[in-house]
């Protein structure tokens, strides 16, 4: 299995994440929730694998079983970034702002829920702008 194995320490960050990231956190309170199992000292690899890509950028991390949602909730989190189009559902039912990173796999054809006005579909290029625009950058 992929997470037994220790494939979450091998993966590659994507580049236009970290400069997006670093904006972000300057004015905001960033938070790293990830729907993984904690097998094997998940916990502590994703921990060093975030500290070794992204240092100084997240304040908390969560690995979840369940909802990504109940935890931005408890923690005030107003803003979701992810690329499962459920949790940009699920975030936008429950009163949250979604960024859905465009991906082959989450299309608008093949989850209409999509195109909601809560849910704002980007790359890390356009999230950037869009996040500009809102003034959060």
């Amino acid at each position: 299995m992929f997470a037994e194995d220790g494939g979450y320490r091998n993966l590659i960050p994507i580049e236009e994440a970290r400069p997006v990231l670093e904006k972000l956190a300057k004015k905001h309170t960033l938070g790293s929730i990830t729907k993984r199992p904690n097998l094997n000292g998940m916990l502590e690899d994703t921990k060093a694998w975030r500290e070794q890509h992204f240092p100084d950028i997240f304040t908390d991390l969560y690995l979840v079983k369940r909802s990504k949602i109940e935890i931005a909730l408890n923690k005030g989190y107003v803003l979701i970034l992810d690329d499962d189009p459920e949790v940009a559902r699920d975030a936008s039912q429950a009163s949250l702002r979604a960024i859905l990173l465009g991906n082959p796999w989450n299309t608008e054809e093949e989850y209409p829920y999509l195109n909601h006005s809560r849910i704002k579909r980007a790359t890390w290029q356009t999230m950037e702008e869009y996040l500009e625009m809102r003034g959060l950058l």
